[in-house]
């Protein structure tokens, strides 16, 4: 740390750490940030010997350099800063998961948490499976009654089984992905989260928190990109002309004031150097474009959990499955419909193929 750093202490690293959050390209960042500055600095100060209140001074040095690596423009703390105001991460991450991990004497998977392990798209690494829950594979041979290890060195104590299935729950729960909303699908949300045991999960906020990032992630079809005009169909080619001089991109662009199209000329000065670290790699420009992938990247890493409709009178439990938005990087919701003169050349092109087929099948008799 250099000398700048440790000098910015009290009143001028507040005053800093605020600049720098109002200056932040999401709204939503900025409220957040700000808020939670206020709320740190609002507690009751420690005496300045003690450890807890240097390594709170240090952590808010360091939460003031990312802030302005996320102004200059560094991909790494933009996606950071940006994770972390929605939620994605950090205390936001393990707040919308305590909804789904109660707390109990023996912790154990819950209906919707085994939902969430189980697929792909919430678990950061290689999901287990309904099986390996109920037995997790970390427990010994010994564990098993029907084990040669068993009949021959007896079984294992129960406080050694509790604690190695202990510590596998926490394992997975800690590689698990928070989902950014719950979607009840058919009528009675309330009674549908409460019939999967999700009481205290916050079910409007969720789905406002999804459509803000659908809205930020997603770009209106006059504003995408337009194809080559051989590959346009007549009514695109005639609804989409614009006149001259016109453009249909400049609608969709922010207002040039916005902290997106910030000049070096108009930047704040910098009171401590943007740190140089080799896993940030160069500064970019903060335009609409490259804000709109980090927001698509924030869905990809998203889950969804949508539960199904009451089947019935009878007490069936309802279906849970884990989507992705699709809005998310990779997802369908930036590729257009398919026309009618895209039909057509589909199966003009499956014709022409089965054609090519008979003619090799007559050549060869």
């Amino acid at each position: 740390m250099s000398s700048t750093t440790q000098l910015l202490v009290g009143i001028h690293l507040y005053r800093s750490l605020l600049k720098e959050a109002r200056n932040l390209p999401d709204k939503n960042a900025a409220t957040h940030f700000t808020n939670k500055i206020k709320s740190d600095f609002r507690r009751e100060p420690l005496p300045e010997s003690s450890t807890k209140a240097v390594k709170r001074v240090k952590d808010a040095q360091r939460l003031l350099r990312q802030l302005q690596a996320t102004n200059d423009g560094y991909l790494h703390s933009l996606q950071r800063t940006l994770e972390t105001s929605y939620e994605r991460r950090g205390a936001g991450k393990h707040q919308l998961l305590r909804a789904f991990t109660l707390p109990s004497p023996t912790p154990h998977f819950s209906r919707p948490l085994s939902v969430l392990l189980t697929s792909p798209l919430s678990h950061t690494s290689r999901p287990p499976t309904p099986s390996q829950l109920l037995k997790p594979p970390t427990l010994p041979p010994r564990a098993d009654p029907t084990s040669e290890e068993y009949r021959l060195l007896g079984p294992l104590i129960p406080q050694r089984i509790k604690s190695i299935k202990k510590r596998y729950w926490r394992t997975q729960v800690g590689k698990v992905r928070a989902p950014v909303a719950v979607r009840v699908e058919g009528e009675g949300q309330k009674e549908g989260l409460r019939e999967i045991g999700l009481k205290r999960w916050e079910y409007e906020k969720g789905l406002e928190r999804l459509g803000e990032l659908e809205r930020r992630a997603g770009v209106s079809v006059q504003g995408r990109p337009r194809a080559p005009k051989r590959s346009q169909p007549p009514l695109e080619r005639l609804s989409r002309e614009t006149g001259p001089g016109e453009s249909p991109h400049e609608s969709q662009l922010p207002p040039q004031d916005s902290p997106i199209f910030r000049d070096e000329k108009n930047r704040p000065d910098r009171i401590l150097p943007p740190t140089k670290s080799t896993k940030w790699s160069l500064p970019k420009s903060l335009t609409p474009r490259l804000l709109r992938r980090r927001y698509q990247e924030i869905l990809a890493t998203s889950p969804v959990l949508v539960v199904g409709p009451k089947k019935g009178e009878d007490g069936e439990e309802r279906n849970m499955k884990v989507v992705l938005s699709e809005m998310a990087k990779g997802g369908i919701g930036l590729v257009s419909e398919m026309s009618e003169e895209d039909e057509w050349w589909l199966e003009r092109a499956a014709g022409e193929e089965e054609v090519k087929k008979g003619m090799k099948g007559k050549r060869r008799e």
